[in-house]
């Protein structure tokens, strides 16, 4: 059974905002930003074309015919969706997603549109801006529920990654024992595909899994992840194939300790900026610093990646009931590298750490 979210809620909010804009509606195409607004378990698509939210919080949809039978999930009353398309024996509202939006902007006087991509909207003045990634920056209870249950997921292959690296086995091996323990339970899905990067693989911070073999002493870079119910985690963790030591061991200890002093920043209303030079100060007392290339973290939610960044750039600072991964790394060119990342719900005094999956150090 799905959980009970509060859309209602969600479209007044998004209402409040059109009306601090001056505007009269708001229109999403943008899957995931319509999954916010609508139900849809699936990480990559949602129920509706378009969602159209008035000032007064009032939503509509347009949705194509081949979603007919999903639509009974919808949050969305079926008298406030429009059909679209055509198939034979399926009587639609409209011949297609223009003559949709077209109808729903007359039936509705709407005169100024904000959206959040550029679209034709015939009889209306268009701007475009996104109303809704900042509202979903901000997690509810039921959202935290659901995003400790993605985490525990991947905290399933989390647990046995210590048994999956041994020399013999590929990164494939590796990768497919970890899908198997994510889907054990009751998640379905990969939020992304597993990243498994061993050796000099794991000196590249994207990478997919080969058939290369593990070897003694290797770094094993596992980057994982679970969908349940739309929601992401995201996770990783690097190991030492059999015993640690020498520069192998000097690059995973820099990484973790970077990662703590991070973790011990985290609360609500500190600078994005400075938890990611944070993190890079530590590494510069390893002499690392340099081989750190790519953002301390980012938000997580409906979407692996989306607002706020915790980077160099980052502009604000964390708020109460986000969701943020922090994921420092190492990377050094023929040698190898290092990534420990873990989910992070932003409260006023501390960080609340989602994963509970070992680490080495």
């Amino acid at each position: 059974m799905r959980s009970r979210i509060d859309f209602a809620r969600r479209w007044r909010a998004l209402g409040r905002a059109v009306e601090a804009q001056g505007a009269d509606a708001f229109l999403s195409v943008r899957p995931h930003n319509i999954r916010y607004l609508n139900y849809s378990c699936a990480p990559h698509s949602s129920l509706l074309t378009h969602v159209l939210v008035l000032a007064d919080g009032s939503p509509m949809g347009l949705a194509t015919v081949l979603e007919m039978n999903r639509l009974q999930l919808s949050a969305l009353a079926r008298e406030d969706i429009l059909l679209w398309g055509r198939i034979p024996g399926i009587d639609a509202d409209v011949a297609d997603s223009r003559s949709g939006l077209r109808a729903l902007i007359k039936r509705h006087k709407v005169r100024t549109l904000l959206a959040d991509a550029k679209v034709a909207a015939p009889g209306a003045r268009l701007r475009v801006c996104d109303l809704v990634e900042p509202l979903r920056e901000r997690k509810d209870d039921v959202e935290v529920r659901l995003m400790r249950k993605a985490a525990a997921a991947g905290d399933r292959a989390g647990v046995l990654l210590p048994q999956l690296l041994h020399p013999g086995v590929t990164e494939r091996d590796v990768s497919r024992g970890v899908d198997a323990a994510i889907r054990s339970g009751d998640v379905v899905e990969n939020s992304f595909p597993t990243i498994v990067a061993s050796g000099p693989h794991s000196a590249h911070p994207h990478h997919d899994a080969t058939n290369r073999v593990l070897r003694k002493g290797d770094l094993v870079i596992t980057d994982l992840g679970a969908c349940y119910e739309g929601y992401c985690s995201d996770m990783t963790r690097t190991w030492i194939v059999g015993e640690g030591r020498g520069t192998a061991a000097d690059i995973l200890d820099a990484v973790h300790q970077a990662q703590k002093a991070q973790l011990r920043q985290v609360r609500a209303n500190r600078s994005l900026r400075a938890i990611d030079a944070l993190g890079r100060e530590v590494l510069a007392e390893f002499g690392m610093d340099r081989y750190f290339c790519h953002s301390t973290g980012h938000g997580l939610g409906l979407e692996v990646h989306e607002s706020p960044r915790v980077s160099p750039l980052a502009e604000g600072k964390t708020r109460d009931r986000m969701v943020i991964t922090i994921e420092p790394g190492v990377y050094i060119p023929k040698v190898g590298g290092a990534r420990v990342e873990d989910d992070v719900l932003v409260r006023r005094d501390r960080g609340l750490v989602f994963n509970r999956s070992p680490k080495p150090c």
